[in-house]
């Protein structure tokens, strides 16, 4: 989990601090293409081909008063938004939880707004016209800077590895028997 959400953070980072800029630098500040342009997105799509290739992790990346309705985050996130609000200095919390009736592991990581986000998430007269064209100016607005605003997770199901623990652990528990029983004959 570790591993994905890092390569992710890489990507966002690119996307704003190289490609983003550029992009505004060729199209004006008025203009935002979100295919090119937005981390939530392009970080959206990434892991929705990552899921065609292991389809059991799960990918979330929600905020309260998300401007999709899509993206909302639930009770649970809510939870860790909070949490992560309370405590500005933690930076990632993981657990063990049941999703349904499958136990997965799940690592969490707090969304915070930096200045370049504000451009979009900012003061709605402030944005770019093409997503007030699309999203209105209503949700996803009103952001500040180093505000924790919103939530990624990463979840791996744990009964398929824990099943592959235990018949391992078993293998290896019955031959070490085995063995022991064929010396001590």
């Amino acid at each position: 989990t570790e591993l994905v959400m890092t390569s992710l953070e890489s990507t966002r980072s690119y996307i704003r601090e190289v490609l983003r800029p550029r992009m505004y630098e060729e199209l004006g500040e008025d203009q935002f293409i979100i295919e090119a342009m937005s981390t939530s997105y392009i970080t959206r799509v990434i892991m929705d081909r990552f899921k065609d290739a292991l389809p059991a992790f799960k990918y979330r990346r929600t905020a309260m008063g998300a401007r999709n309705p899509s993206f909302e985050a639930n009770v649970q996130e809510q939870k860790m938004i909070e949490y992560f609000r309370a405590h500005p200095e933690e930076q990632e919390w993981h657990a063990m939880e049941r999703l349904g009736s499958e136990r997965y592991f799940t690592l969490y990581r707090p969304v915070i707004f930096n200045a370049s986000c504000l451009h979009c998430h900012g003061d709605p007269e402030e944005a770019p016209g093409a997503i007030t064209s699309t999203y209105g100016e209503l949700l996803g607005f009103h952001r500040k800077t180093n505000e924790i605003g919103g939530i990624l997770s990463i979840s791996i199901p744990l009964e398929e590895s824990l099943a592959q623990i235990w018949q391992r652990s078993f293998r290896m528990f019955g031959t070490v028997l085995i063995l022991a029983l064929l010396l001590y004959s």
